[in-house]
């Protein structure tokens, strides 16, 4: 069950000042989309030197998205002379409460589980602080809402620095920790923390698989095979539920060319990485990963349905596991699903994440932010209700999308 705590600092943030140092102010510009594609070759810089870059932000994988979405962003560049320091994608919500004037919002979407902005390394707080304070400036107060999205990552701690700065108030409103991986320990040792009882069946579901044909465990990262396992994916994909429900990829020529240009990868901002398990060539499970500096998305997953006995896509993640814990290829993946999901019973380290309410002016305490959080819960289930009603009457399978909402 999730719940609100305040986003109390463990630690005070650190003040130059009190070594003599005078840092350079930070310079917080709020622009539309045009000034942000603008800005690209150093949006993109950004990304690459951040400690943990939230993929789903990077500007080849967004601005392919805000095609497709048309709600009104507005971003929120930092920084410190000609330096990109941090980034924001910022969306005004409809719903608000008397008092606490506008309600805003980091850029969320169905296929987005992280609403952490871009901080450059060691910019953290000051970003957030400078973030925070030209939104007060714009809005006269306001809230600021952030989705779902880890809060154990240098991005959150840095708001909580930030926070214990300017003295303003905050919610957390948790949610069940998710599935992830973090890269450390050998493979025996991440393999070792499966059940004996789980990791037997997935052994015989591989050796019941190689009867059929020749499996392998294939990687895209690049060029002509990342297009290439992209399209197999999105062909995969289409073949399952989804394709019958209308959500996949290939079912709309829009969120095909979404999906054609945010996961080219050319310029790594963020990068993709396919993994697909093989049975005499032809693909029947795989895992789509979007990769920053640190800390890795998987974005999507699909396996064939025709061969679902043998839990394909579950063998796909644990072919994620293998890569991962021998190469290394991130510090850590999110699943973005709780642990209760079937990628919990193989990835098995935890990441917190939650819900995050700032109060831009100083006058709103805790009291109006609960206030707020009460009422968007009382929304939520309603909106929840006719959900289910819909799917009940309907007989649709949610999306993994709509799944991880809940």
């Amino acid at each position: 069950m999730a719940a609100s705590i305040a986003l109390t600092p463990k630690i005070a943030a650190a003040d130059p000042s009190a070594h003599g140092i005078v840092a350079p102010a930070l310079d917080a510009r709020i622009v539309g989309i045009a000034e942000a594609r603008a800005a690209l070759a150093a949006w993109r810089q950004l990304f690459h030197a951040c400690v943990e870059a939230n993929p789903f932000y990077g500007p080849d994988f967004l601005l392919p998205l805000l095609d497709l979405d048309p709600r009104p962003v507005r971003f929120i560049l930092v920084s410190e002379g000609a330096e990109l320091v941090g980034l924001a994608p910022i969306l005004h919500r409809r719903f608000a409460l008397p008092g606490l004037w506008r309600v805003l919002a980091t850029f969320g979407h169905p296929f987005i589980f992280n609403g952490l902005p871009l901080l450059r390394r060691g910019f953290e707080a000051r970003a957030w602080h400078a973030i925070l304070d030209a939104l007060a400036a714009r809005h006269r107060g306001g809230v600021l809402a952030i989705a779902a999205s880890p809060l154990d990552g240098p991005a959150a701690r840095g708001l909580t620095e930030a926070l214990a700065q300017s003295g303003r108030a905050s919610l957390v409103r948790t949610h069940p920790e998710r599935a992830g991986i973090v890269a450390a320990g050998s493979l025996d040792t991440q393999l070792a923390r499966i059940k004996s009882k789980t990791m037997g069946k997935l052994r015989r579901h591989e050796r019941d698989l190689a009867k059929l044909g020749a499996l392998e465990f294939r990687v895209a990262g690049a060029g002509r095979e990342l297009t290439e396992a992209v399209e197999a994916f999105m062909a995969l994909e289409a073949r399952g539920w989804k394709g019958r429900q209308g959500t996949a990829f290939a079912s709309d020529p829009r969120s095909a060319a979404f999906a054609r240009r945010a996961l080219a990868a050319t310029e790594g901002a963020p990068g993709v990485r396919v993994e697909t398990l093989m049975l005499d060539q032809r693909p029947i499970g795989a895992c789509l990963h979007l990769l920053g500096p640190g800390y890795a998305v998987t974005f999507k997953i699909a396996y064939e349905e025709e061969l679902a006995r043998h839990a394909p896509g579950v063998l796909a993640m644990l072919g994620s596991l293998r890569t991962l814990s021998g190469e290394h290829w991130t510090q850590r993946l999110d699943s973005g699903v709780g642990a209760e999901d079937a990628v919990g019973a193989i990835w098995h380290d935890r990441i917190a994440a939650g819900e995050m309410l700032v109060a831009l002016a100083q006058r709103h305490g805790q009291a109006q932010l609960r206030l707020y959080a009460k009422a968007v819960a009382w929304t939520q289930q309603a909106r929840q209700r006719a959900r289910d009603a819909y799917y009940a009457l309907t007989h649709r399978k949610r999306t993994q999308a709509r799944k991880a909402k809940r």
